[in-house]
């Protein structure tokens, strides 16, 4: 036999030994019937050497039965071994009608010897079995938890994928920032906003793009929100890539994570600069509207679509002695004083009406 083929050999005894060791737990009986299978194997070979051994015991020879017997049952199956192997060894030397010739004292040597040795393999055989299912049990836990970590990041990427989908999908600006407040990433609004690979708008790059008007208002939210992880919003200018101000609408909130950890900030901002250009407009209308009826030397009085006066010019306000803004119809008479031809308070609603003076 080689050194190869050896080694082989080597290995698949101990991979037998390995599956000996590996046998699921049995009851107490069972393992007395394994203890008893072990004993009556290696008696057999006692019993076939009696022509070798002669005058001598040699129960050494026993021993690994009893070894055996414990890796495969336990304790029970390797005392139930050690005693029958004992008292088989002695059937088998006296059955040969030769006997043993040592001296009682020496007999008595060998025996003390076998049972504590045996005494101490079948401990030591079964705790190794004990130990080895319990590294077994552990090892399948280790890999059923990887499983579940191999499960949870893959659905973590696909939550991840789907948000990006989502992400780069919508036309407003979107970006996700870390504990610290860095941006960790952005969608494809907000790479084409600032018209620069999204790698050049991580960390703090977005406060610099802060009209100068407005970096104090918003370090000012969120110097009150973040130390407490509270949702936040605030409206400022941000300077887009040709160089134009644009008013943006910033909603951001919170990230926590499935066991409640703050995991950063998720951050959505809305164009509101023609929603703004519009109401300044508006305003400047107005503004030139009230100024034209100011001048008027009759009084007038502009409601809103459900009657609510929005508007009192001066003639009216000496007429009527009052100005108050936001009077609805059903208060007309007595914020105004407003009589019907008649001298009756009018209803709601009526038009022809004259102010009492």
């Amino acid at each position: 036999m080689n050194a190869m083929a050896f080694l082989r050999t080597i290995g698949d005894a101990d991979a037998a030994l390995l599956g000996l060791a590996r046998t699921r737990p049995v009851s107490a009986w069972r393992s007395a019937l394994i203890g008893m299978a072990w004993a009556a194997a290696v008696l057999a070979v006692r019993f076939a050497a009696q022509a070798f051994y002669q005058e001598i015991s040699g129960f050494i020879i026993l021993l690994p039965g009893v070894i055996l017997a414990a890796l495969a049952g336990g304790r029970i199956a390797g005392l139930t071994s050690m005693v029958a192997c004992l008292i088989g060894g002695w059937l088998v030397v006296h059955s040969t009608g030769g006997g043993v010739t040592m001296s009682p004292r020496l007999n008595l040597v060998a025996n003390v010897n076998f049972v504590i040795v045996g005494l101490f393999v079948t401990l030591v055989a079964a705790s190794l079995r004990k130990t080895l299912r319990r590294l077994d049990v552990l090892f399948e836990e280790g890999q059923a938890s990887d499983r579940r970590i191999d499960r949870t990041e893959s659905e973590l990427r696909e939550s991840e994928e789907r948000f990006r989908l989502m992400a780069d999908t919508s036309p407003s600006p979107v970006w996700l920032t870390n504990q610290t407040g860095e941006v960790e990433f952005v969608n494809t609004a907000l790479v084409t906003f600032y018209g620069r690979p999204a790698d050049q708008i991580m960390g703090h790059v977005w406060k610099a793009t802060i009209h100068p008007d407005d970096r104090e208002s918003v370090e000012a939210v969120q110097a009150t929100a973040r130390p407490a992880h509270l949702p936040y919003g605030f409206e400022c200018r941000f300077l887009r890539h040709d160089g134009v101000w644009r008013w943006s609408s910033v909603s951001v909130n919170p990230r926590i994570d499935g066991h409640g950890v703050f995991q950063g900030y998720v951050g959505m901002a809305f164009d509101v600069t023609d929603i703004r250009e519009s109401n300044t407009r508006l305003a400047a209308l107005a503004a030139e509207r009230d100024a034209i009826l100011g001048q008027l030397g009759e009084g007038v009085i502009v409601t809103d679509p459900d009657g609510a006066i929005t508007f009192v010019n001066e003639a009216a306000s000496r007429l009527h002695g009052v100005a108050d803004l936001g009077v609805t119809p059903d208060d007309y008479s007595q914020a105004y004083h407003l009589l019907t031809d008649d001298g009756q308070p009018y209803p709601p609603w009526t038009c022809r009406c004259r102010a009492r003076s």
